[in-house]
């Protein structure tokens, strides 16, 4: 860890999850929610204070050290939060372990996107509902990074978040995925079964 990843990552985190047009998406993803929910990219905790019954437990992943103890001191919901540092793409819990699995805007982050989607299954309860994701909306058309073409902060955006589509089509080839658009922005409540 450095001084990027100590310091600045966890305060870019906590203020782009602070913008107020993601709350409606957030709430409607979180409010799908039910039973003992894992949620991949807890980040510093702001998606806390959304969840209510039927959830009954959180299992807050989270890669970042320092955004796991930014999120210990987040208001809390009612249910019990577990807080786990790991990764998505070697989901740390034995299966089966969760009734739903939530993420808004991480999916961009993580490197191997299909990997982690791949992990969720078997760590999904099978009475569970399949996972709930709101990987966030892309860049305006203009903006979008072409293909195989670096963006302007890197290969690797800002962050670690790409400005271009997933890898190899990750979400979009998944089984069972749904795609909703809302107020001409693409964000995806996909259902992964």
């Amino acid at each position: 860890m450095g001084f990027y990843s100590d310091i600045i990552l966890p305060r870019l985190c906590d203020l782009a999850m602070r913008n107020q047009h993601l709350a409606p998406y957030r709430k409607r993803v979180i409010g799908a929610a039910g039973g003992r929910v894992i949620e991949i990219g807890i980040g510093s905790g702001r998606n806390l204070p959304f969840y209510r019954q039927p959830v009954n437990e959180i299992l807050a992943l989270e890669p970042n050290p320092k955004l796991v103890a930014m999120a210990r001191h987040a208001p809390q919901p009612a249910m019990p939060v577990n807080f786990i540092e790991g990764s998505a793409q070697a989901i740390p819990l034995d299966a089966p372990s969760g009734d739903t699995f939530v993420s808004t805007c991480t999916l961009c982050t993580i490197p191997q996107a299909a990997i982690a989607l791949d992990d969720m299954r078997p760590v999904l309860r099978p009475s569970g509902r399949p996972p709930l994701l709101a990987p966030g909306s892309p860049p305006p058309p203009r903006r979008r990074a072409r293909p195989g073409r670096p963006t302007p902060a890197g290969r690797d955006g800002i962050a670690g978040v790409r400005s271009g589509p997933l890898e190899g089509g990750a979400v979009e080839h998944q089984p069972g995925l749904r795609r909703v658009l809302a107020d001409r922005r693409a964000v995806c409540s996909e259902e992964v079964h």
